[in-house]
């Protein structure tokens, strides 16, 4: 490890190891605050939802500033594999049979809206972070019944998406007769590099970026930031957990530890796509883990490849008798099994999900405040939830009622 990964290691990450995106992406850093400030809009986190928030309210004419706590990615944004996908980690038949056909038909074009936006905004900004529509594929755990992955294909027609059953799933080793759902028209970007672009936009709008900045004391007035008086109309705490006592939705998600993995292979061994098994139906822990494998590009001779899985409870590891350590190697078994192309381990890192007891996420208005807005309970699909949280609390604070579009807003 050269002193700039160790630099990284200990500085701009919230994890132990470093991933690709923020290995490969120079440190995105601007002033620490050094007075008292009055803003229309005060945001509290760097990463995605921050950023996207950020950037459509200055561009609807609101006057902004972020504040990170790190540097901009430096937290559970950095440390993400970057699916921008609408097959929704938790089943769509599940998600029927609790919330009803109306609200996966909402779902579904929330997470599509998401990954049109994130490409809208690339396009416009003129982003190069990699984005690419790619196909993504749903195949069955061992654990799981083939009947479910039926009940899925029919779900997911109901729900309005493009979606294909397959007798046989595409480039895994050995799969040409095990079925899967194809998923047309999902996508993948480089995250970090995504927000840079972002956050050059910020600037350019008028918008002011705090790094190395500390939010404490977050009330319906502001928050006290490095000691100094941030006061706002509107606070928007997007640190994928809330961080003050003040906020509640703590109670209604469990926090889990996932793993991530990647390693070189030939450039066009693979095609770019996304592919996800239906979770371990026997598993001891409510969100049922599962594991999720895309590709991204390294270099003119290699792809990278990128495989997660093997989550548990956070801080819960030896409930299982299974160390976190142990989990990489679990997991590089699990994907050496269906990706035998795969050369050495380049990078091993985790991140940390909230999963909401209720299986949907949660964004808009804290509950009981007027002015502090939230996004949390991001599960398994963060790219595409925060982004939907930023359309929604957007468009709330601008006064506009959302159509139809965006589905999963905190009950007021």
């Amino acid at each position: 490890m050269d002193n700039s990964t160790i630099l990284k290691s200990s500085s701009i990450t919230s994890g132990d190891n470093v991933s690709f995106w923020i290995d490969t992406t120079p440190i995105i850093s601007f002033n620490k605050p050094n007075q008292d400030i009055q803003t229309e809009v005060l945001i509290i986190g760097g990463g995605i939802a921050g950023l996207t928030t950020a950037y459509k309210l200055l561009k609807a004419g609101k006057k902004v500033i972020l504040v990170e706590d790190g540097f901009i990615g430096s937290g559970e944004t950095g440390r993400t594999t970057a699916h921008l996908t609408c097959a929704l980690d938790d089943r769509y038949y599940f998600l029927e049979d609790t919330f009803g056909e109306e609200t996966i038909k909402l779902a579904a074009q929330s997470h599509a809206a998401a990954i049109d936006e994130i490409e809208k905004i690339g396009i416009n900004l003129n982003i190069n972070c990699s984005f690419k529509r790619v196909n993504g594929y749903l195949f069955l755990h061992p654990t799981d019944k083939e009947e479910n992955l039926d009940k899925e294909f029919h779900a997911t027609q109901k729900a309005g998406l493009r979606t294909t059953l397959l007798k046989g799933i595409p480039a895994l080793a050995n799969c040409e007769k095990r079925r899967c759902v194809a998923f047309s028209n999902q996508a993948q970007f480089h995250v970090l590099d995504y927000l840079k672009g972002l956050a050059d936009a910020i600037i350019l709008l008028g918008g002011t970026i705090y790094t190395e900045a500390h939010a404490t004391a977050i009330t319906k007035k502001g928050a006290k930031v490095n000691g100094y008086t941030f006061s706002a109309d509107h606070i928007v705490v997007a640190t994928n957990t809330p961080i003050n006592d003040t906020l509640t939705m703590h109670t209604k998600q469990h926090a889990y530890r996932t793993y991530v993995i990647a390693g070189k292979i030939p450039k066009g061994k693979l095609p770019y796509s996304l592919w996800w098994d239906t979770g371990d139906q026997e598993s001891k822990w409510f969100s049922q883990p599962y594991h999720y494998v895309r590709l991204e590009n390294y270099d003119d001779k290699y792809d990278l490849l990128i495989a997660g899985g093997e989550d548990h409870k956070t801080g819960q590891a030896d409930e299982e008798n299974i160390l976190e350590s142990e989990r990489y190697e679990r997991l590089e078994a699990w994907t050496r099994n269906y990706f035998p192309m795969l050369d050495d381990i380049s990078y091993r890192w985790s991140g940390q999900v909230m999963e909401p007891l209720d299986s949907l996420g949660s964004m808009g208005k804290n509950p009981g405040d007027d002015n502090i807005y939230i996004i949390t309970g991001d599960s398994g699909n963060g790219m595409t939830h925060t982004t939907i949280g930023a359309m929604i609390i957007c468009d709330s604070i601008m006064g506009i009622k959302n159509k139809g579009k965006i589905c999963i807003v905190l009950q007021e």
